[in-house]
């Protein structure tokens, strides 16, 4: 009976062992999923700006440095694309932010037959290239050009190295020797990790991942030998939301085992096989616990997101600003906070549509992020077109400076608002207010009751300035327009 319970522990503890790198895996092959996404929205993005930039009329070639120039604004936006480039109809290369193009001449690739056979304005990743000039894979992904009389009028196109996600998929390695790669659905290799350059272009042996995706599957896992080296792996699969990919991230069977096989050798002789059953299913109970807290913590961190904008949301400001009252008071630390509002938003939403405004937001929201940089600062969707800025141990001058920060990064954003009441872009009005203690308020309410009046004094005051104690800022001169939607 002592054999038989020991047998069924060792065989089960294989079998979670398993199971849990399965799991891990599973979530590191998602975390790539959604790295590759965000990529290729990037991407998206980018190239409906370029598009909104060239406007309805086919650019001549006598314009082609104004259009370079517009690419490589971009370009200083969105560091994960290598470059932008412009084909017009007959497939040959007009403008590019790149000094030496892979490609000239696009009419023969399949990624121009099917931008050009198809409608739409849908992002299409076409195979890898490789560029001679610069010696490495790049991934090239496109948008159709349609004129006004819905012809075709050429391609738009952004290339990303394939070794950006090489490069990001090493850290994800580990100690166990983790390999990743990014595949089509069809199993052509866009980029993989240990990189390896013949691979790259490739296409992989049909796999049973790649027909559980045909089949509509978005993640799983097996174990089975790897196509390539033949060593029998442990795979995980995610789909990559938006496209026609899959991530695979797999791990050596034999290295996941390791710790197993090793306690099972050193096994204490039948007098202790008791107490290392109790043992056994401790650990095991424990793994449960720590992967249940892991699965919550990550449940409750999708509750506290915005899934538009990607910031944090109402729910968790309700908690952020009470915790950040009481520390601040505590140590008698300022504490400030800061109301924004996109000005005229409404009349932006009724001229361009909601999506245009969802992407306006989502880039306003990008620029608030990239001007607060404290480890406890928080930017948080308070709602709608409102977005909160919490700053504990922030003065009223370095808030009111902060505040100042963001109001110009977003007008330097230069997003067309053609019916605003302020100016010919988006702008923002911008309220702060600061507990410093000297005088202080009851409650942490009250701090964002005197934020609210700042923003209002902000929005009659003439919009696109900050109200603080400190007084109020001005607009800069205006910059050229960014067109991200047109009537």
């Amino acid at each position: 009976m002592i054999v038989a319970s020991a047998i069924w522990v060792e065989r089960n503890s294989r079998f979670q062992v398993l199971q849990s790198a399965g799991s891990q895996a599973r979530t590191q092959a998602k975390s790539l999923a959604q790295q590759a996404s965000d990529t290729f929205q990037m991407a998206d993005l980018a190239l409906i700006s370029l598009s909104r930039l060239l406007g309805d009329e086919t650019p001549t070639r006598s314009e082609r440095l104004a259009i370079e120039k517009d690419m490589a604004e971009l370009l200083l936006r969105v560091p994960r694309i290598r470059s932008l480039a412009y084909f017009e109809e007959s497939g040959w290369l007009l403008a590019t932010s790149s000094r030496s193009a892979a490609v000239t001449n696009a009419s023969r690739t399949d990624l121009f037959r099917t931008l050009r056979e198809g409608t739409g304005s849908r992002l299409v990743v076409g195979a890898p290239v490789h560029d001679e000039a610069a010696g490495r894979w790049q991934i090239v992904a496109g948008h159709r050009v349609t004129k006004p009389d819905g012809e075709f009028g050429g391609m738009l196109t952004a290339t990303i190295d394939s070794s950006y996600f090489s490069d990001f998929y090493a850290t994800f390695s580990g100690s166990m020797d983790g390999h990743a790669a990014l595949l089509t659905s069809d199993g052509i290799t866009l980029s993989r990790y240990p990189y390896v350059e013949d691979i790259i272009g490739a296409k992989v042996p049909e796999s049973p991942i790649l027909r559980a995706l045909w089949r509509g599957e978005t993640s799983g896992s097996l174990q089975q030998p790897s196509p390539i080296t033949g060593a029998d792996r442990l795979q995980a699969f995610a789909a990559v939301a938006g496209q026609p990919m899959v991530v695979v991230f797999t791990l050596p069977t034999k290295a996941v085992l390791a710790p197993w096989h090793t306690e099972l050798v050193t096994r204490l002789p039948i007098v202790l096989l008791l107490l290392a059953v109790v043992v056994g299913v401790g650990l095991r109970l424990a793994k449960q616990a720590e992967r249940r807290q892991v699965i919550e913590a990550g449940l409750v961190e999708l509750s506290r997101t915005d899934a538009l904008t990607g910031l944090l949301n109402r729910r968790d400001f309700n908690e952020t600003l009470p915790h950040a009252w009481s520390r601040c008071r505590e140590a008698r630390l300022p504490l400030s906070l800061l109301m924004i509002d996109v000005d005229c938003f409404k009349l932006f939403n009724d001229t361009y549509g909601h999506q245009t405004g969802d992407t306006c937001l989502q880039l306003v929201s990008l620029a608030v992020q990239d001007c607060v940089s404290g480890e406890s600062h928080r930017v948080i969707r308070y709602g709608g077109e409102e977005i909160a800025v919490v700053l504990p141990d922030t003065s009223k001058v370095r808030a009111a400076e902060i505040a100042e920060t963001i109001r110009q990064s977003v007008v330097e954003l230069a997003i067309q608002h053609a019916t605003s009441t302020v100016t010919a872009v988006v702008t923002v009005s911008i309220g702060a207010a600061t507990e410093d203690w000297k005088q202080p308020r009851q409650a942490p309410g009250d701090l964002l009751d005197d934020a609210d009046r700042a923003l209002y004094r902000a929005k009659i005051g003439g919009r696109n300035q900050v109200v603080a104690d400190a007084g109020v800022t001005g607009p800069p001169p205006q910059p050229s327009l960014r067109v991200i939607a047109r009537n």
